[in-house]
């Protein structure tokens, strides 16, 4: 009985035109990802000794940094779509799980994490290489760790993908 009334609403939910602010929530989200990330791309392949200003992928932080400006970008708006967006994200991984679908996260991981294995030999996706094969990168790269109150890196001992990922999903990042 549940189940039926569970797809009901669903079905209901689908046509619904979507909410515009979680419309831009998600895109604040996906910008911020983007600028993270590409700090920790230029912060590693520093510590890598790479100069970051040859890598042309980081113009996606850049630009994402722009955009977010333009956007009216405040910390107080970063910290309520973090508390939202962690709410959706229990959300969606419970709605995975009850489904028996993959959770979208945990795939996004898996494949950087395979696509990094090809950087293994100490190699990189050199100056041309995308944002995702430099994400991909990530999972082979020297490791940095952020201290989230100052914002500093060090080098851990140890570092993947999900944890990049798990860095930016929990705390306010580098930013």
């Amino acid at each position: 009985m549940v189940r039926g009334a569970d797809k009901r609403l669903r079905r209901l939910e689908a046509r619904c035109p979507p909410d515009p602010e979680e419309t831009a929530r998600g895109r604040r989200c996906r910008l911020r990802f983007k600028v993270d990330m590409a700090e920790l791309i230029r912060v590693s392949a520093a510590t890598a000794g790479i100069d970051p200003a040859t890598i042309s992928a980081l113009r996606v932080g850049k630009e994402a940094a722009a955009e977010l400006k333009a956007l009216g970008e405040t910390p107080q708006l970063a910290r309520a779509d973090a508390e939202a967006r962690r709410w959706q994200c229990e959300r969606e991984r419970e709605a995975a799980a009850l489904s028996g679908k993959p959770d979208l996260r945990e795939e996004l991981i898996a494949k950087l994490d395979r696509a990094g294995e090809r950087y293994a030999d100490g190699s990189n996706p050199g100056p041309d290489g995308t944002f995702m094969q430099w994400l991909a990168w990530l999972s082979v790269a020297p490791p940095i760790e952020v201290n989230a109150k100052t914002g500093r890196y060090r080098v851990p001992p140890i570092r993947s993908t999900r944890w990049a990922i798990d860095q930016r999903c929990t705390s306010e990042g580098p930013s």
